[in-house]
């Protein structure tokens, strides 16, 4: 994979109104921002060691570079979602007027132990560069600027990494190819690059309108075909694998998959939690068929506040179902988009997430 170190922008927080404004604000107003001198750019070439600590105590360490687009056209930077056109016309339009990269892609690739004693290093012999407190989490990067170190991480992630996954950014990264295909010369796509050990994918839960159209009993009976059920008292935050969990008229259950239904799963994807609720619940029970477009399913993201969320709509009306998914796992993520198929909607939940504004590649022509 070949990478290189930029010369990002960062902003002075004590010249904006508040970091809340600021960062809340920045996505839309980057070029008004920047004008009125809020960011400043650094001397020299570098790249970014970028750590992201919650409130909880979890750690992610990763750095922020640019990724040369021929790698997204070699098919080397793959992604598990399709991408709208519409939206990435919007996007491009976007990203021409303030000719700018706000926020990274999210990219992750298996863990290379020279990269990540390489980081430590880093971390144990620079001075911080940049420290924000911000909501529930703590950024603190370290900037890279000699020659030496950056020639080493470049080397080993050309050595070591020949391909990396989209966690977060698909549309972004083809928005970031439509303008490098105007370019005369090569173009860089601004990312932050998390091995897999360093990343965690949190479950996407859904909450659907239906059940109305069929007696309890009976929707019940059609699950006992699929599911070995049992009433619980409450969810598991972290479910194995091929265990759902189910809220409905006020009453949790968990719903394993039976092994004659798993058995018929050959390809990877088809192994997926989402897609087997997409496709053995969702369409084939509930008849809901155009699931992406469909205003009878709704999706909860993250952990936080889920059960409380998804309990909440469903305890409105006895129609409402809500499916608690067991969070998909980074070794089956990377079997499934290795194979070539794209996940189904709304099935990942990628942390750590980024900010818009703390680092901003500038674009220029052939950037």
């Amino acid at each position: 994979m070949k990478i290189r170190a930029a010369q990002l922008h960062y902003p002075i927080l004590e010249r904006t109104l508040s970091p809340e404004h600021y960062f809340s604000q920045v996505k839309e107003q980057y070029s008004r921002f920047k004008q009125e001198d809020l960011l400043e750019m650094v001397s020299r070439l570098s790249i970014f060691v970028y750590q992201i600590k919650t409130a909880k105590g979890k750690i992610y360490n990763g750095i922020a570079t640019a990724v040369s687009m021929r790698e997204y056209t070699a098919g080397n930077i793959k992604g598990h979602e399709a991408t709208l056109t519409a939206k990435e016309l919007q996007q491009l339009e976007l990203l021409e007027e303030r000719r700018a990269q706000v926020k990274p892609v999210l990219l992750t690739y298996p863990k290379v132990s020279a990269i990540e004693q390489w980081i430590v290093a880093i971390q144990q012999s620079h001075e911080l560069f940049f420290e924000l407190e911000y909501k529930t989490q703590t950024h603190r990067i370290w900037r890279v600027d000699g020659t030496d170190a950056i020639a080493a991480i470049e080397q080993l992630f050309d050595l070591n990494v020949p391909t990396v996954y989209i966690a977060d950014g698909h549309h972004r990264t083809a928005v970031m190819s439509r303008w490098a295909a105007k370019q005369q010369t090569e173009s860089f796509l601004y990312a932050t690059l998390f091995s897999s050990d360093q990343i965690e994918i949190l479950p996407f839960n859904r909450v659907v309108e239906g059940v109305a159209k069929r007696s309890f009993d009976g929707f019940m009976k059609e699950m006992k075909k699929l599911c070995d059920i049992r009433r619980i008292k409450k969810p598991f935050l972290h479910p194995p694998k091929h265990c759902l969990q189910m809220y409905i008229r006020k009453q949790w259950y968990a719903l394993i998959w039976k092994p004659k239904i798993l058995a018929t799963c050959i390809h990877p994807i088809e192994q997926l939690d989402p897609y087997l609720l997409d496709q053995r619940i969702l369409k084939a029970v509930m008849q809901i068929i155009d699931i992406r477009n469909s205003d009878k399913v709704k999706y909860i993201g993250g952990l936080q506040d889920s059960v409380r969320r998804i309990k909440d709509f469903v305890d409105k009306d006895e129609d409402r179902i809500g499916f608690y998914v067991p969070a998909i796992r980074i070794d089956d993520f990377l079997q499934v988009v290795d194979a070539g198929a794209l996940l189904p909607p709304k099935s990942t939940w990628f942390e750590p997430r980024m900010l818009n504004g703390l680092l901003v590649q500038d674009l220029y022509d052939g950037n």
